[in-house]
């Protein structure tokens, strides 16, 4: 994947610049045109890639879907042949119930075949069952639906043949008691018979409700991804085409002035020129990664490597795939983000929020990152904290920044806690504090400048676009609040959101 070229406005050597001369302006010109065709090129060929990303994830989620649709079948058939089995075993509680009380050698037969039919109806579907394939907890309950059947079986069979002796005999009456009692014996067995089929069908509903939800949430992922996608593909040629436009529009006298303005700005340009070769080398790996993961792993899907789908790997791979979709995705979030600050388009789109609902969702999003680190995850929320006025999306997002950073520099076994509390003064207050490596003041400086990123983390190694804090100090700003950094080397970093009183709402009808 081609680095994208950043625009001459910082690559142009300022040192040899000529004093308004034609030269230098023509050699500007064609920097600028050469420029402007790199990252043409350039701007493309990521549009190409995100075509490709989304040919991937529909394939990778179309194979995972019929996975889905041909357990779901199987599930289905299984529940079906299940209520067969049941409805050919109610009729037998019947018939044996019945056999003491009849008087007809032939009713006691008919009776009899009526039972057999139902009994080769039962191994029917059993066997339907069975070729469909069983999985562990199915095995045990066809063993303990076997074990009934064999308890059941000699009952049953000396209770038809007692009821056929009975027939005729000059103790009828003696007989029947008898047999009375044989019915009552085989009657416990054979309502074992029964209970064990209705857990196998209660199996068989829980199975297909499972398949027909992970449908459900299969699809939902691959809309929210092609969505993602597809939005990306769009921004970007949008950005070129401005691009293009505005480049194409400048001319040669507008370049003769940035010319003498970037020589008399020479140490201004090299520090953004030294800022932007910064952050354009960290998101090439940034993105780069995420973008190799999401390529390889498809391509194993498509080339079945391991073998036709359903082998236990492909799942491993879909967990990885979806992994660094997330991680991709946040990193076009921020940029956009900062994207639309600068260009004055922000705007908040405000809800009524219930605190205790927020951060619940937002450490049930964090808590698999969390695990994998061996954080713990703490909360603590003082007396009734009210609900608050303000973007839910947005309040949403600050809260994952702050425990995306603090789970990120806080090492095994430490903790991150959040905090809930209302001032004396009204305020809400929302806290993440951690019990990571922390940050001295300059680093705390840093750490609120866009794409300053601050090498504090424990292993010495980090990852992000240092979006994270600015953007969510000029959130928090947004919505009339302020941000507070406590923090120190060694004892961790402690962030505060601080809601303005005018943002509580007094009655607590409402819900997000």
């Amino acid at each position: 994947m081609k680095n994208i070229p950043e625009p001459s406005d910082g690559d142009a050597p300022l040192s040899s610049a000529a004093n308004g001369s034609e030269e230098e302006s023509s050699r500007v010109f064609e920097k600028k045109a050469k420029t402007t065709k790199l990252l043409t090129i350039g701007g493309f060929s990521a549009i190409l890639v995100l075509i490709f990303s989304l040919i991937f994830f529909q394939i990778a989620s179309l194979k995972k879907q019929l996975a889905f649709m041909e357990g779901t079948l199987v599930s289905l058939e299984k529940g079906r042949q299940s209520f067969n089995m049941l409805k050919t075993t109610f009729p037998g509680v019947y018939e044996l119930s019945i056999v003491a009380a009849l008087d007809d050698f032939f009713e006691v037969d008919k009776r009899q075949q009526e039972f057999n039919k139902g009994s080769r109806d039962f191994l029917i579907a059993r066997d339907k069952i069975i070729a469909l394939g069983l999985d562990e907890e199915e095995k045990k309950l066809f063993q303990d639906l076997a074990a009934s059947v064999e308890r059941a079986r000699p009952l049953i069979h000396s209770t038809f043949a007692a009821a056929g002796d009975a027939m005729g005999a000059p103790d009828l009456e003696k007989r029947r008691a008898g047999l009375v009692a044989k019915v009552e014996a085989a009657i416990g067995p054979y309502d074992d018979v029964v209970k064990a089929i209705e857990r196998i069908a209660v199996k068989q509903i829980g199975a297909y409700k499972g398949k027909i939800i992970g449908i459900e949430e299969n699809l939902d992922r691959t809309i929210f991804l092609l969505i993602a996608l597809g939005l990306g593909a769009i921004v970007i040629s949008g950005l070129i085409a401005l691009f293009v436009v505005k480049r194409e529009s400048a001319s040669t006298t507008e370049l003769i002035n940035e010319v003498h303005i970037r020589r008399q700005a020479e140490l201004a340009a090299e520090l953004a020129t030294r800022t932007k070769s910064n952050f354009l080398a960290n998101m090439s790996h940034e993105l780069r990664t995420p973008l190799n993961a999401i390529l390889g792993f498809s391509e194993m899907f498509l080339n079945e490597t391991f073998g036709p789908l359903g082998h236990g790997r492909y799942k491993e791979y879909a967990a990885d795939i979806h992994h660094s979709g997330v991680h991709l995705l946040s990193l076009i979030n921020d940029i956009l983000d900062v994207s639309a600050i600068e260009a004055g388009k922000f705007e908040l789109h405000e809800d009524f929020i219930d605190l205790f609902k927020l951060i619940d969702r937002s450490l049930r999003i964090i808590r698999p990152k969390a695990t994998q680190g061996r954080i713990v995850l703490e909360t603590s929320t003082g007396g009734d904290v009210p609900m608050i006025r303000a973007d839910a999306r947005r309040c949403r997002q600050m809260l994952l920044n702050l425990l995306s950073n603090a789970i990120k520099f806080t090492p095994p076994d430490g903790r991150v806690k959040t905090e809930t509390r209302r001032g004396e003064d009204g305020t809400i207050s929302i806290t993440v504090s951690d019990t990571g490596v922390g940050m001295d003041e300059d680093g705390m400086k840093k750490a609120l400048i866009p794409f300053g990123m601050v090498r504090r983390a424990y292993d010495g190694k980090h990852e992000g676009t240092g979006l994270g804090l600015p953007l969510t100090k000029f959130l928090i700003e947004a919505h009339n609040g302020h941000l507070e950094i406590k923090s120190a080397p060694g004892k961790g970093t402690a962030v505060t959101l601080i809601f303005p009183t005018a943002r509580v709402v007094r009655n607590n009808m409402f819900h997000i």
